[in-house]
């Protein structure tokens, strides 16, 4: 469950997609046809080439197909996101001090970081990512210079406006006493988009770019992936995932939304800020005071093609679940997977029973310590979950500094919208006939 945020660090998904970075690619038809500028911010230039590389990463990060014409809309969603980097670079360099905001050591770990997440994207590790990047011609030089803008913009924002934000004593505790009263209630696990409407006049475009994203998302498109793409809110860092939510977290026409849901279901829901895209994986009754922490450890029969017929599958099945019969625990059941030479064996790693899918918590709820779930087929394989670890722990309830943080954060998070929408009026922008944006 996720009440409480970190005061200020995450801001950084509010102002800076991390995994918005120059990929080099292969020439197309359309480079071929148009390697220009695509736009100028205050004299600043974006080419095709940049806007073409940024968007085969996007498209590479975020999975599942896409029409041309979804296509098209990435591409000028992407074009906005490079015009806002421009302005945000061109105000910070203002009041940016000479030696910047973060040391060397700070600078150096949130890149590391940065890459991490991303790798994770394409299923890599660091160091093959890096290895990646480094063969379709990028330079590590590219992130560095992509996370420094998106940090100095932070910093920007609380040098500006932090000292106008004060939480009452009296407004903390009443929004203490709802938290406390909230623990009751039935709940929710969400995860979320936010796409702000900056005027009246984007009102549609923001709508056809919801419902292209609604349309990914159907065809396969992860949901995180997308999040951390497209979001504007301060939960795009992780995906888009708020954790449990109770009632009266959020607004009411996203309660109203998520209490029509079916599990594992997406939807719409327009506020007067924006578009919302709700994703609810899961949801409980009222009156759950715990979590379930676990140590698992997933052993997988992988598929050699993507839907194989039942006379493949069937026998998959018997071998493993013979696997099960003469195995006597969890620890014996993995030394023997590891033995098969056809099995893949996962290193340990945690979980939380209660924020799993279902269709794996209903499985492994049941399961004691040292013991093994019951097969279960998923794409690309039959999986069978054990259970190395179990401890229920009682959900403690977020402090007043937590509290206070994360209402701090919202707060700033609506002044950066405001500062965004006021740099862009100013702002000279030339944008080609040939793209749209914002």
């Amino acid at each position: 469950m996720k009440f409480a945020l970190p005061c200020f660090s995450i801001l950084l998904s509010i102002f800076f997609g991390i995994s918005a970075v120059n990929c080099a690619s292969k020439s197309n038809n359309r480079q071929e046809e148009y390697n220009g500028i695509v736009a100028t911010v205050n004299d600043e230039i974006i080419t095709f080439y940049d806007l073409e590389n940024r968007v085969q990463l996007v498209l590479l990060s975020i999975g599942g197909n896409v029409s041309q014409s979804t296509r098209a809309k990435i591409q000028s969603e992407v074009l906005n996101e490079m015009i806002d980097e421009k302005l945000k670079n061109q105000c910070i360099k203002k009041i940016m001090p000479r030696g910047g905001w973060l040391s060397r050591r700070e600078l150096a770990e949130t890149i590391n970081n940065a890459i991490g997440e991303m790798a994770k994207q394409i299923n890599k590790t660091p160091e093959q990512f890096l290895e990646f990047l480094k063969s379709k011609g990028i330079k590590s030089n590219t992130i560095s210079s992509q996370i420094e803008t998106g940090l100095g913009w932070i910093e920007y924002i609380k040098a500006r406006f932090a000292k106008n934000i004060n939480i009452s004593e009296s407004e903390l505790n009443k929004i203490c006493a709802a938290v406390k009263e909230k623990l009751t209630k039935e709940s929710y696990y969400v995860y979320r988009m936010f796409l702000p409407i900056a005027k009246q006049s984007e009102e549609q475009n923001v709508a056809i770019h919801a419902n292209n994203l609604i349309n990914m998302l159907h065809n396969g498109a992860d949901f995180t992936r997308v999040a951390k793409q497209f979001s504007k809110s301060a939960d795009a860092k992780n995906g888009g995932e708020l954790g449990w939510i109770f009632q009266g977290q959020l607004s009411q026409e996203e309660e109203d939304t998520l209490k029509k849901m079916a599990i594992e279901s997406y939807s719409i829901v327009k506020s007067r800020r924006g578009y919302y895209i709700l994703y609810l994986r899961d949801k409980r009754e009222s009156g759950v005071r715990s979590i379930t922490d676990l140590k698992i450890v997933q052993v997988i029969v992988p598929f050699r093609e993507a839907k194989p017929p039942r006379e493949i599958v069937d026998p998959l099945l018997d071998f493993i679940n013979d696997l099960r019969k003469n195995s006597s625990n969890a620890e014996t059941f993995i030394a023997k997977a590891k033995e098969s030479g056809i099995l893949i064996v996962s290193d340990p790693m945690l979980a939380v029973l209660e924020s799993m899918q279902p269709q794996f918590r209903n499985t492994v709820a049941n399961v004691s310590v040292n013991g093994f779930s019951k097969p279960i087929i998923i794409e690309g394989g039959i999986l069978v979950l054990c259970v190395l670890d179990k401890k229920a722990t009682a959900l403690k309830e977020p402090s007043r500094e937590d509290i206070k943080c994360q209402k701090t954060n919202e707060k700033l998070s609506l002044f950066a919208e405001r500062e965004l929408q006021d740099l862009r009026k100013k702002a000279v922008i030339v944008v080609d006939k040939k793209f749209t944006t914002k």
